[in-house]
């Protein structure tokens, strides 16, 4: 199955690390780390060294309340940041500032109750312009997971 955009022929980021990594026959290492933990800050200085340490994509979870099939670090790194504060919003923030200092691909773990709450279309069209590369949504309920795919294949997200 494709992940490109229909509409367009240019790859998104995502599918050219991929291809790079086979055409050199290298093996993607894809660490998850929670948004806002210990703070954004510090997420924003650890995306570019986690490029540098060899990672080829990063799952960037967008803290929840809700993360109880998780475990029980990422549920606690979850609370930490949003008992800090730490919002969809600022989120999106931090990964445009981080954006060009960063090759890396950043794909945004997270829960469909935030992109119902926000609304589809405004999720999708602001992990895009914050320079997110494609999201993960693992709670998704099968009836939305298609119009949820298309909007992102609209904004060139895997």
């Amino acid at each position: 199955m494709s992940i490109q955009n229909p509409k367009s022929k240019i790859q998104n980021r995502i599918e050219s690390i991929f291809s790079a990594l086979r055409a050199s026959n290298h093996r993607a290492l894809m660490p998850f780390i929670t948004a806002g933990f210990p703070s954004l800050e510090v997420t924003e200085r650890v995306l570019p060294e986690l490029e540098r340490a060899g990672a080829s994509v990063v799952e960037l979870g967008i803290p929840f309340s809700d993360p109880i099939a998780d475990g029980p670090v990422i549920a606690q790194s979850m609370h930490a940041a949003l008992q800090a504060g730490v919002t969809p919003g600022h989120v999106f923030e931090m990964v445009k500032r981080v954006r060009p200092k960063t090759n890396l691909g950043v794909v945004a773990m997270v829960s469909d109750s935030i992109i119902t709450r926000m609304g589809p279309e405004r999720f999708v069209t602001d992990a895009a312009a914050a320079g997110f590369d494609g999201l993960i949504v693992p709670d998704i309920d099968l009836d939305a997971a298609e119009p949820l795919a298309g909007l992102a294949r609209m904004h060139n997200l895997s």
